[in-house]
């Protein structure tokens, strides 16, 4: 009788262990996202970044409202299953991060943090429930971001999650320095900034600021009335230019691409869209992207848009 019992217990705990291995399994399908490999083209995807990452290209895709990673080049991982609409994607300094804008639909955009080595992704930002977004970011260093919401300049730390208001009347934000944030203030003026939020002495802007773009040439803007070198706290005008988007130190225009110092055309065939990316100019010709040195980039044919950090 001891016996009987004994196997039934016995039997009893060998159908327990298998219902929890079933029900561990289950879980790890839905919330483990890297274990199903896909196979992905790049002309499927809506939009595509390129990163450098330890001289191995990593992919990222969002496509139907989703984000895949590929790791090998021949497989895409997905990131997070979740139906948001993502737009930017920005990795980090140091390469171990990538921030992207996301949102639900009828909502606004949030920030979500995903970790390269560790492969977690989370929300860094709550602003689903308030009348705006986050609508631009810039990274400041590897774990502070600064960010446009609500006609506030914001920082956010990475790591600690921590949110800081850092200035008010903020139109939207432009670029970054290694010392200086560039944005436009609601009375449609520059505005100058340290990393603090402290106002720079030196701000004699009095007109929008465009473009802004840090060579070794030295400081560049694009004002509404004109292009300045920035030196000696005073702006110096190099022309009346004042559109485009400054890249290294190139101007990508409507109409081509220019020298940063004297405004010369750079000679190029026609092509459809430009893009600047680490201060580096490409364009698209026929569904290829090429170099300013006309060399093509074989691995983005057919993509629409891309990012190489």
């Amino acid at each position: 009788m001891f016996n009987k019992a004994t196997n039934i217990i016995s039997l009893l705990l060998v159908f327990v262990f298998i219902a929890l291995l079933i029900i561990t399994l289950s879980n790890t399908t839905k919330t483990n996202d890297e274990s199903n490999p896909i196979s992905f083209s790049v002309e499927d995807s809506v939009s595509t970044s390129f990163v450098l990452k330890n001289e191995k290209p990593l992919y990222v895709f969002i496509k139907n409202k989703n984000i895949y990673i590929n790791y090998d080049d021949e497989s895409l991982m997905p990131v997070k299953l979740e139906d948001k609409e993502w737009s930017r994607v920005s990795l980090s300094p140091d390469k171990s991060n990538l921030v992207f804008l996301g949102k639900e639909t009828g909502t606004v955009n949030d920030m979500y943090l995903y970790n390269i080595e560790s492969k977690q992704f989370n929300k860094i930002t709550f602003f689903e429930n308030e009348p705006s977004g986050i609508t631009s970011f810039f990274w400041l260093n590897d774990n502070l971001i600064a960010f446009h919401q609500d006609q506030w300049l914001h920082t956010v730390n990475v790591d600690s999650r921590e949110i800081i208001k850092v200035q008010s009347g903020v139109r939207d934000l432009v670029g970054i320095t290694e010392e200086r944030i560039f944005m436009n203030n609601t009375s449609n003026k520059a505005a100058v900034y340290d990393f603090a939020g402290n106002d720079f002495t030196d701000n004699f802007f009095s007109s929008e600021i465009k473009s802004v773009t840090q060579t070794e040439e030295g400081l560049f803007v694009i004002l509404s009335d004109g292009t300045f070198k920035i030196e000696n706290n005073s702006a110096n005008k190099l022309f009346n230019r004042s559109t485009g988007q400054m890249c290294g130190e190139k101007i990508i225009d409507t109409n081509g691409v220019f020298e940063i110092l004297t405004n010369e055309k750079v000679n190029t065939p026609n092509y459809s869209s430009a893009l600047c990316v680490a201060n580096e100019v490409y364009y698209n010709q026929d569904s290829k992207w090429y170099t300013l040195e006309n060399e093509e980039i074989d691995s983005l044919e057919n993509s629409v848009f891309f990012d190489k950090f």
